[in-house]
């Protein structure tokens, strides 16, 4: 909303509008900052990339930076206190790594979590590539061709399916089973089938136990 809409909204002029809004103080509070801090960017003005910083349990937003450069993150954090600072316990970001060495410095008594988000992004973009992969090595007209084109979101759901949808957890079950035996008999690459056999894994028990041992091998 611009200052000319609001002058026609309230009927005064934009100058006055203009000079209210001067007169408003956004004042943060730099004393205190939540246990748990969220980390993340996103893309603004033509792809930029910009920071924002959350409390993690209540996602109440502690600041948006209109850039993601160490520097300018730095000079945020530091305007507050040391004791504020080391009263953060946890800090999670995503895998790039880029921010852990800035976390390190700022927050020295925090943990740092990759976001859970952001592992089950990784595992589904890694399925995806995977999933192709597969299909090109097949003829249209074969099974694991149909299965995996046609089927992949099914394959990849959750095994965990309530009674009343009994039919589909047994299609669910019967195509993992179709497709696994064929990926097995006519992939050569251990990789492969070791990966999807870890998703399936993940996808049943809701878990990313197994991620420091599936990200080795993707």
């Amino acid at each position: 909303m611009t200052n000319s809409d609001i002058s026609e909204m309230v009927h005064v002029s934009v100058s006055s509008v203009q000079r209210k809004l001067a007169q408003f103080t956004f004042k943060e509070d730099f004393s205190k900052l939540p246990e748990v801090l969220s980390w993340d960017e996103f893309s603004r003005n033509k792809g930029k990339l910009a920071f924002i910083a959350q409390d993690y349990h209540t996602r109440k937003i502690i600041t948006v930076l209109d850039n993601n450069r160490q520097t300018t993150i730095k000079n945020y954090f530091y305007k507050y206190s040391s004791e504020a600072r080391n009263a953060v316990k946890v800090v999670t970001v995503d895998m790039s790594g880029a921010y852990i060495p800035i976390i390190k410095q700022l927050f020295q008594k925090a943990q740092i979590i990759l976001d859970r988000f952001h592992i089950i992004q990784h595992l589904s973009r890694a399925m995806m590539t995977t999933r192709i992969a597969i299909v090109k090595q097949f003829d249209k007209q074969e099974l694991p061709y149909r299965l995996m084109k046609n089927h992949w979101r099914l394959l990849a759901a959750n095994s965990l399916i309530t009674s009343f949808i009994h039919a589909r957890y047994v299609k669910l079950e019967r195509l993992k089973k179709s497709l696994k035996k064929h990926l097995n008999s006519q992939i050569s690459s251990d990789t492969t089938t070791t990966f999807i056999s870890s998703y399936f894994s993940i996808s049943k028990k809701r878990t990313v136990n197994t991620f420091s041992h599936l990200s080795k091998i993707t």
